[in-house]
């Protein structure tokens, strides 16, 4: 099969998922499978909150690992911070399936614009950061293993940062407003 066969993107039609196949045997879905994908996009919302967990978990390991000086927990942290980005990818994607894809800014959607970029460099920065937890480990270098824990907490207040836009997205900004 040629590529331009097996990968249709024209028009928003996601062949190479199977998608269209699917969605035409779906009771109310259009033959195209747009119905299908807005259905996956609202899962975003619940694949969300597991990868942010892990990523916390992974600094938190890493904090105890350099504080009692086990690498067990250093062990543990790498595995939460591979999980972690694994679903961070699951999760952004969902969320641009949930938005749309649509790529021109709009004054509207300034918030959803801003969650959506800082999204995508989050699950970027921890793809990377799996990655360099790695070199820092087989290279047992002080330098490498700093530059990873730096980019570990790095990304932690990325990830929080994302979080909160994307609850002020759902909630609005008076939903985090003190109570006096």
């Amino acid at each position: 099969m040629a590529r331009s066969q097996q990968f249709d993107w024209s028009g928003g039609h996601w062949r190479w998922l199977g998608v269209a196949a699917l969605a035409s045997c779906l009771p109310g879905c259009e033959a195209d499978g747009s119905d299908w994908l807005n259905w996956l996009g609202r899962l975003h919302v619940q694949t969300v909150h597991f990868p942010i967990a892990l990523l916390a978990a992974a600094a938190l390991a890493e904090w105890l690992a350099w504080l009692t000086d086990r690498s067990q927990l250093a062990s543990a942290g790498r595995y939460c911070l591979w999980l972690g980005a694994v679903g961070a990818l699951v999760a952004g994607l969902l969320g641009w399936l949930n938005a749309g894809w649509q790529w021109q800014y709009d004054e509207a959607v300034a918030g959803l614009s801003a969650h959506r970029w800082l999204g995508t460099a989050v699950v970027g920065w921890f793809v990377v950061l799996a990655m360099l937890s790695e070199l820092a480990r087989r290279r047992n270098s002080g330098r490498w293993l700093w530059a990873y824990r730096f980019s570990l907490l790095v990304g932690v207040a990325l990830v929080g940062t994302t979080a909160h836009m994307g609850g002020v997205i759902v909630y609005g900004s008076e939903y985090f407003a003190p109570p006096w």
